[in-house]
């Protein structure tokens, strides 16, 4: 008999094993056999041969009948055809209860399950025992398990934790069996114990059999029909059936014999199928499963596309986490950088680095990168097949259509290379930073070649621009990135991998040309804050710099200073921003130039012991350094801090306001730049203070005339003086006039909206409020100003508020027919002065006669 059947072969194994006194085989013992078999035999099998038998080495075809005839006689039988008869004459079906049941069943099972778990567990990034169960998971299978499915899918991204949160269900499940809460049984493996089908030549069906101890020859309907079973269900759950494990031809035969597993058993409501599986991996062969599709659970509601149902950790989630690493930490960080760490495989990273000392309170934008670059580090440029896996992503680059912001690749297109960097492309592919997506449909083939997220995208577009401008950090690269992605988002992102490489390899004068560099305000914040933590890092925390590395950073940053400064950034994270401006060795002006924008903070929150100290720090400088500004900005922040703190207005700003206008400097003296812009922003803002609206007024004229219009409302300073000018008006009860500048700003408003900043944003809500009082019912402007305080109470922003309101309460004649809306903004506005330590009186003189008249 020369046919080969795969589960006597299995036999023949295992009786060689046994002969050669073998409990649990390893690769060293296939020398030992081999010796053994020559001896007994004085036939040879390699021990190459025997480790492709044994499963050490990979095989593509079935053992030769010399190799199993050979082994045969070495377990003293007269060759394989005496070994098959002697095994097989057909045996009886074995249907003996005892040997059948649902408990030796679930024994078997849970013994294969647990060596699973602890497979899986130690190969956890997070040791197990501190990461946490995810609600979405238990949330999953109460919608798989409470209706009428046989299977289920959970899709994600490598590194969104599914292995991990099917763990801990499993689990759970275990421990409810233990308590005989449940029944059921779990055969739990990943994928890459598939592989073994192939090595045993056997099909799916067959090997699972096998794996619990079980032969074709076993009566399965005895143990399906076991009445012991009770409500228990049969759990057949696969974690990481990705197409990347395998050959394309060995991944299409798994997939057709789970399928047909699953068709065979879906009708019964005690079994249950679990995949889990990388997103890219599920749109490709999703099709494959419509079949039976009815009998599929989903839960696809994370994103649009159906093919997402693993969420990234939450808030609630991040901050169980760190408890669990380090019970002590205080977790207090930024919602943005909550969004960067809410993915579970940039968690790991950080913990592999800050394991002693964990904790996520000492974070900022940097840390990202750091994780970023060491992924790539350890997954990219030091795994197998490095350089064509650099050349293979620098030609993928090449490829992309930046023009049109299309960031795939057709896989027809860069066939050739796929096919010339093959082993480069399947790393790529299995380390998640490469996917292919099939969106093809009855009319077109589009399968596509994309990045993993857009991390790895932004980091190897700015590789392949360094590359193609000699790894120059220069003014023709910031060229290149203002004529490759006009408008585009990705432009910053990008933008900010050149910074980190420049900065590393001490290209410091080239930070010069980010003058250049065309970004709208939002993103100006948001490089700004990043480009400050960037040198700080450098100059303070990296101890390799040389102090004249230090001193050429230093240097850098003090040349390019006026472009961290604009009244526009005020928030939060803009006085972070300069208070870490202050550790580096500025000039006096500059020093006066960030305490003047620190104070700007403190009174956009009307915090007054704040405003004091940055006065206190203003006041120890020189009339010399305050001659080189065109207004003294001590003066105007003194005034404003003497005004919120004792209700008292200094003359001294005043005066400097109308000697300005009388006597303005000559144009060729005022530069425009963002230090100016600042002084005169903060002037006109100031003159409110003043009950006389033309102060304002005539002073922004004479800015026009000699320093520079303020018609582009993209720009902060342009946007500020729009605004101040239009809310003079209203306070002069110019209406019409003020309804021109409001209805002109709002037209540019709505067009570059995504591209203001908050504190622009809650300026021009403001003055919407005050025009709607003019043109829309009083039902809208309720509205409007519901949502307005709404807002606000998310933000430090009290001053909007409190000078919203104020104007408000003294236009009562609007709110004769809502007195309810009045008494709403009246408890506003004193909750508003509670809450900063002020005196109603100070935003509204007859503070106290409007309360009484309210409350009548």
């Amino acid at each position: 008999m020369s046919i080969f059947l795969p589960h006597y072969f299995e036999e023949l194994k295992s009786n060689v094993l046994s002969i050669a006194g073998i409990c649990n085989i390893t690769p060293c013992d296939c020398k030992t056999i081999s010796a053994a078999i020559l001896n007994k035999t004085k036939q040879r099998i390699s021990e190459t041969t025997l480790k492709r038998v044994f499963g050490f080495a990979y095989s593509k075809f079935k053992p030769s009948f010399f190799t199993i005839d050979v082994m045969a006689h070495y377990c003293g039988y007269n060759g394989w055809e005496d070994f098959c008869n002697n095994k097989g004459k057909l045996q009886p079906v074995n249907n003996d209860p005892e040997n059948l049941s649902w408990e030796k069943l679930k024994h078997n099972a849970t013994k294969i399950t647990s060596f699973t778990l602890q497979a899986l567990k130690n190969r956890a990034g997070i040791p197990y025992n501190q990461t946490i169960k995810r609600k979405f998971i238990d949330n999953h299978f109460e919608g798989f398990l409470g209706g009428d499915y046989a299977a289920t899918i959970l899709s994600a991204p490598a590194g969104f934790g599914k292995t991990i949160g099917l763990c801990h269900w499993i689990d759970d499940r275990l421990e409810q069996n233990a308590k005989n809460e449940t029944n059921d049984i779990i055969l739990f493996f990943s994928s890459s114990a598939l592989i073994n089908v192939f090595l045993s030549g056997r099909d799916i069906s067959e090997w699972f059999l096998g794996l619990l101890g079980y032969s074709p020859n076993d009566d399965i309907a005895t143990l399906l029909n076991d009445n012991r079973r009770g409500r228990g269900k049969f759990f057949l759950i696969i974690d990481g059936f990705d197409e990347y494990m395998f050959k394309a031809e060995q991944y299409r035969m798994l997939l057709n014999q789970v399928i047909d597993v699953f068709a065979f058993y879906r009708t019964q409501n005690w079994f249950k199928l679990v995949l889990t599986m990388r997103q890219a991996s599920w749109i490709n062969h999703k099709h494959d499963f419509e079949i039976v599709q009815n009998n599929w659970y989903t839960g696809f509601a994370i994103d649009n596309n159906a093919t997402l149902n693993v969420p990234l950790f939450n808030a609630d989630e991040i901050r169980e986490l760190c408890l669990r690493i380090n019970p002590a930490v205080k977790v207090g960080i930024s919602t943005e950088l909550i969004g960067r760490f809410s993915h579970p495989l940039y968690f790991q990273f950080y913990y592999k680095n800050h394991k002693d000392n964990f904790t996520l309170n000492h974070i900022n934008n940097i840390c990202i990168y750091d994780l970023i670059s060491t992924f790539i580090l350890n997954k990219v440029y030091l795994g197998n097949h490095s350089t064509e896996k650099i050349i293979l992503l620098k030609e993928l680059v090449d490829e992309m259509d930046f023009k049109n912001k299309v960031y795939n690749v057709s896989k027809l297109k860069i066939n050739h290379l796929l096919k010339q960097y093959s082993q480069a492309y399947n790393e790529l592919l299995s380390v998640g930073f490469l996917r292919e997506l099939n969106v093809s449909d009855d009319v077109d083939f589009n399968t596509y070649v994309q990045f993993s997220n857009n991390d790895f995208l932004e980091y190897t577009i700015a590789k392949k621009l360094l590359v193609n401008n000699n790894y120059s950090f220069n003014q023709a690269l910031i060229d290149m990135l203002n004529k490759l992605f006009d408008n585009d988002s990705i432009k910053l992102p990008v933008l900010k991998w050149i910074l980190i490489y420049a900065i590393k390899s001490d290209q410091d004068e080239g930070f010069k040309a980010l003058l250049a560099l065309h970004l709208n305000n939002s993103e100006k914040a948001n490089l700004i804050g990043f480009l400050v933590e960037l040198f700080e890092k450098e100059c303070f925390t990296d101890a390799q710099n040389t102090p004249i590395a230090n001193y050429a950073k230093q240097n850098s940053l003090k040349s390019m200073f006026d472009y961290f400064i604009g009244i526009e950034f005020l928030s939060p994270e803009y006085e972070k921003t300069l208070r870490t401006l202050l550790r580096f060795e500025l000039t006096n002006v500059q020093r006066i130039t960030v305490y003047s924008c620190l104070a700007l903070t403190a009174i956009s929150k009307l915090d007054v012991v704040k405003l004091e100290e940055y006065v206190n720090k203003l006041k120890g400088f020189t009339n010399i350094d305050y001659i080189k500004f065109p207004l003294n900005p001590l003066t105007c922040i003194d005034c404003v801090f003497y005004y919120l703190k004792y209700g008292i207005i200094k003359k001294e700003f005043l005066a400097d306001i109308t000697n300005f206008y009388f006597n303005p400097p000559q144009k060729k003296f005022l530069a425009d730049t963002p230090v100016n812009d600042l002084i005169f922003t903060m002037a006109a803002c100031a003159c409110a203070i003043s009950t006389n609206p033309h102060k304002s007024l005539r002073f922004i004229k004479v800015l026009e005339q000699h320093y520079k219009k303020a018609d582009d409302i993209q720009t902060g300073y342009g946007f500020f003086m729009r605004i101040m000018c239009a809310d003079r008006y209203f306070v002069k009860n110019d209406v019409k006039k003020a309804l021109e500048i409001y209805l002109n700003t709002m037209l540019a408003y709505d067009k570059y909206e995504s591209t203001y900043t908050p504190v622009m944003k809650i300026l021009f809500m403001g003055v919407k409020i005050k025009a709607s009082m003019h043109i829309q019912s009083k039902e809208e402007l309720a509205r409007q100003v519901s949502n307005y305080i709404r807002i606000l109470e998310k933000t430090d922003y009290c001053l909007p508020k409190s000078y919203t309101l104020t104007f408000l309460l003294t236009q009562r004649k609007h709110w004769a027919e809502f007195p309810e809306f009045e008494k709403n903004l009246q408890y506003e506005f004193n909750k508003t002065m509670r809450e900063c330590g002020l005196q109603p009186e100070i935003f509204l003189s007859n503070a106290k006669e409007v309360l009484k008249t309210v409350l009548k």
